[in-house]
């Protein structure tokens, strides 16, 4: 096989046809309505995880076999099925089109194959073995998450990238300004990042003066997904961390605060923060739970920590006398409103920002 040239796309508001409903395929359709795309499957049986994307009207659906018209107006075709025959069917399809084609773990009927990805915000890295290897290529992105820097590192280059826009310092100069500041404080060296083993059991329980440090370091983590999400709308200030560590603690003395974290092993991989509010004028809002905080670490992710956390915080706040919970998800956040959706929460407000 010749070289493969390696390219992130930009499938936002682009039509992607995925061929398959399975499990394999909803993770495909996961993965790509978080790109933003128009996703459209044809299958003849859904998995449930794409029913209830369907019902949330996040795709469009055509329930029954492969026809070559489904290709018409696509940008990319992934061939989700277990049966070769009809995986060729859609790369001739596709090669007649000449739109691109994955087929999952069928790399002969492929001309674009999936990347084992690395997302430490703001990088993303993408890791292929041309569909040879996946399972190697899984264990390098692993390897790579933990030689990644940590958030002292991040934070010390936007620091830096400030000032130098500020003064104007030439482009050839920062180079070396960077490498010299970081060698003076050189990150320490994150915990691996390990998946849970499969059947992990997720245990929920009430935060605690100990949990304190790894919420703030994952409340941290999710002030800057917003802060990338829109750096204008959502607020990002130094040692955040810190800020977090000291609202936290103040908040573990509320008795309207429900603080939970979610262990997997006895290691916490997830945090929800949410409080039974009185009524608010403002927002035409009778007393109710709102949930400001959900997050789950990348390597749990998948294995039910969100959906345990948000059900026990659901339930914790109806015994405090909430008649409902009431959330915001960030308008480009589009897998957290997925969740949401399928969690029993219907949309209710559009938030809209103009800077003056």
């Amino acid at each position: 096989m010749s070289s493969l040239y390696p390219l992130f796309l930009r499938l936002a508001g682009r039509r992607v046809v995925v061929v398959g409903g399975g499990a394999v395929a909803a993770r495909k359709v996961e993965e790509l309505l978080d790109a933003g795309a128009q996703v459209h499957v044809v299958a003849p049986t859904l998995a449930a995880p794409i029913e209830a994307a369907l019902a949330q009207g996040a795709l469009s659906v055509a329930a029954r076999p492969f026809l070559d018209a489904d290709l018409d107006g696509a940008w990319l075709v992934i061939a989700a099925t277990d049966e070769p025959s009809v995986n060729r069917e859609v790369a001739s399809a596709a090669e007649a089109r000449r739109v691109f084609v994955n087929a999952v773990d069928d790399p002969p009927n492929a001309s674009a194959y999936f990347a084992s990805i690395v997302r430490r915000a703001p990088f993303q890295i993408a890791i292929s073995s041309s569909g040879e290897l996946p399972a190697l290529s899984r264990l390098l992105r692993e390897v790579i998450e933990h030689a990644l820097p940590g958030e002292r590192w991040i934070e010390a280059a936007r620091g830096l990238r400030r000032r130098w826009r500020a003064d104007a310092v030439p482009m050839g100069e920062r180079f070396g300004e960077l490498v010299r500041a970081l060698a003076a404080s050189p990150a320490p060296a994150p915990e691996a990042a390990t998946a849970p083993a499969a059947g992990a059991q997720v245990q929920v329980l009430s935060a605690t003066g100990d949990d304190v440090a790894d919420m703030a370091r994952m409340a941290a983590a999710l002030v800057r997904q917003h802060h990338a999400f829109d750096g204008l709308r959502f607020m990002l200030v130094d040692e955040v961390e810190k800020g977090y560590a000291w609202w936290f603690t103040k908040c573990l003395r509320d008795p309207k605060s429900v603080m939970l974290v979610a262990e997997i092993d006895g290691r916490c991989v997830g945090y929800t923060y949410a409080v039974l509010e009185d009524r608010d004028w403002n927002q035409l809002l009778d007393a109710h739970g709102a949930i400001h905080d959900v997050w789950v670490e990348e390597p749990a992710r998948k294995h039910g920590v969100a959906r345990a956390l948000v059900t026990e915080a659901c339930a914790r706040l109806k015994a405090m006398g909430a008649p409902r919970v009431v959330l915001h998800t960030a308008s480009k956040n589009t897998r957290a409103q997925r969740f949401f959706g399928a969690s029993g929460f219907r949309s209710t407000m559009i938030e809209m920002t103009r800077e003056l």
